[in-house]
């Protein structure tokens, strides 16, 4: 009766979203590459509560201010359904000032929203306002186009209190 009723719910209206914890590396210097992986945990409402737990490798060309390290983050994805939305490119926005981080991200899909999520990150790298001598590079600010593919994904079984 529940799975009936789900299938009343608009689209727009039903929950589907992942949380991404991931590792990379980034160097910048004009150019910009990153490299990396992930772990997510994607939650499917659209079919009946199906979560998954998926792997990506990721990586990404743009431009950034000077910036050489790597670090851990978190990104929340509303609008993922299965790990194969993972697959694909999104355009990255960011920056970050001592070790904290802010990038966000974007589809570039005419039939995806604009939108696609946030990401927090914490990061370690190179002083590089104290090698070049400028104040400006003690925060970075970055633009990329990013790159992911599932590497692997498995599918949680729901179990039932009643089933225990």
């Amino acid at each position: 009766q529940q799975f009936a009723e789900a299938k009343l719910v608009p689209e727009k209206d039903k929950e589907h979203w992942a949380v991404v914890i991931s590792a990379n590396t980034a160097i910048a210097m004009g150019i910009r590459v990153n490299e990396g992986s992930s772990i997510a945990f994607i939650v499917d409402e659209e079919s009946n509560g199906d979560m998954y737990f998926a792997q990506t490798a990721d990586g990404g060309v743009g431009l950034g201010t000077p910036s050489i390290g790597g670090g851990l983050s978190i990104a929340y994805l509303p609008d993922v359904n299965k790990p194969k939305d993972l697959d694909g490119w999104t355009g990255t926005l960011g920056g970050g000032f001592s070790v904290i981080g802010v990038d966000l991200h974007t589809n570039f899909g005419k039939d995806k929203k604009f939108f696609s999520g946030i990401r927090l990150n914490v990061s370690k790298g190179m002083e590089m306002h104290k090698i070049f001598n400028v104040k400006y590079f003690k925060g970075e600010v970055h633009i990329s186009g990013d790159f992911s593919i599932p590497v692997w994904s498995k599918k949680l079984m729901m179990v039932m209190k009643e089933d225990i």
